[in-house]
């Protein structure tokens, strides 16, 4: 209340002065938040939207890329040439024959149409053999034996005729290959259904790398098999298990706000239908609004640069109104003293000043008919005064020689 007192009892000019700072700043300090959060949550969804679009494109390349490799187990399983091997345990020329017609069938997949399989291995508690594809082999002995006591191999026999993928670092068919990447499969009598060997096809991780790089996000995107990663286009700043719980893996598909390290992430996920991979997109929320930020600034500064501006028009106007209301004042303080106005000029093209010259114009026009009244009532009573001195002049003369005589 006191300081609507206080503008109360102020000058005009501050009152426009005021007046503009007002107008100036309620958009800047009301509509300008609202706008940019409104803008923030439009881009938000719209980013948002696109990752989700570009995760769906990835979801059919890993679709494609698994139903490739699907198809490769299906022409291992239904081959009859590795029927024949798995099946022959003697060691004899037709052993190294259906050994080299699998190895045939094997080269045939792999040497040219497919450079991201590593290697394949074929083989049984008998005999088995490891077709390199793309660098050495790091295994050594009996490789069945190996890979029997891996849980892997359990895995295997519980799934009677789909394969598995795995990414396990205990068992590394290739040298050099840190995260292994497996895809696993019993390879099966198709009458009794009874296991007659193990495949194990592996992947090359840069196949996600060539994958998702037509996938142009500013973050980072996953490959998440259950509570482990199978690919991270850069490193991850948190467990697979924080990021599982993160993202809710109760669910197929969503979007999740999240605060790492302090920083707020828009983190979008999609689950793959054929192998329950979560292909997860963390971008980093300042990546998103770093052209906003720039807009905000720019708009800033026009705010900034339109609020100096209409400060100094309102000096400038309330300048010019004061100037008027000035000459207005100094006219009526001559009006008290009984002075003509004269060198004072208002402004012919502002209202005040035609109100002020009209002012003056009535002003003086009643001051010279105020002066002409007094003239002509001087010069009434000159008239009388004359008149009385010429009756009394006669009768003065006849009483004064009455009394001489």
């Amino acid at each position: 209340m006191n300081i609507f007192h206080g503008i109360k009892g102020s000058p005009i000019k501050k009152k426009i002065i005021l007046l503009a700072l007002f107008s100036t700043l309620i958009p800047l300090l009301v509509v300008g938040p609202i706008t940019f959060a409104f803008l923030n949550k439009s881009v938000e969804n719209k980013v948002s939207t696109t990752v989700t679009n570009l995760l769906t494109i990835a979801n059919w390349n890993i679709n494609t890329f698994v139903a490739d490799i699907e198809d490769i187990s299906n022409i291992v399983f239904l081959s009859n040439d590795i029927h024949r091997y798995l099946t022959h345990n003697k060691k004899d020329p037709k052993h190294y024959m259906y050994e080299t017609s699998s190895r045939n069938t094997l080269s045939n997949i792999t040497v040219v149409n497919k450079p991201y399989i590593h290697s394949i291995y074929i083989g049984n508690e008998n005999h088995g053999f490891l077709k390199v594809n793309q660098g050495d082999s790091n295994m050594n002995g009996n490789v069945f034996s190996q890979i029997e006591d891996t849980t892997l191999y359990h895995q295997l026999l519980e799934s009677p005729w789909k394969g598995q993928w795995f990414n396990s670092s205990k068992l590394r068919l290739n040298a050099g290959n840190d995260q292994p990447f497996l895809f696993g499969r019993m390879i099966r009598n198709l009458g009794s259904k009874a296991p007659i060997g193990v495949l194990l096809i592996s992947i090359d991780p840069m196949i996600f790398e060539n994958m998702f790089k037509e996938v142009n996000i500013q973050g980072n995107i996953i490959v998440l098999n259950r509570e482990k990663i199978l690919y991270s286009r850069n490193k991850l700043e948190m467990s697979p298990i924080q990021l599982t719980a993160i993202i809710d893996g109760s669910k197929e598909n969503g979007t999740v706000i999240n605060y790492i390290d302090g920083r707020k992430n828009i983190i979008n996920y999609h689950t793959n239908e054929n192998t329950d991979w979560k292909i997860v997109s963390i971008v980093p929320f300042e990546n998103v609004v770093q052209d906003i930020n720039q807009i905000r600034l720019i708009t800033i500064t026009l705010l900034v640069i339109a609020f100096i501006i209409s400060v100094v028009f309102a000096i400038y106007l309330s300048s010019r109104i004061t100037r008027e209301l000035g000459l207005l004042r100094l006219v009526t303080e001559q009006m008290e003293r009984r002075e003509i106005v004269s060198g004072i000029h208002f402004n012919k093209e502002d209202e005040i000043g035609k109100i002020g010259n009209r002012f003056v114009e009535l002003y003086n026009r009643n001051n010279e008919l105020t002066l002409r009244l007094y003239k002509a009532k001087v010069k009434e009573k000159e008239a009388e005064l004359l008149a009385l001195q010429s009756h009394i002049n006669p009768h003065f003369l006849y009483n004064t020689l009455n009394a001489m005589f």
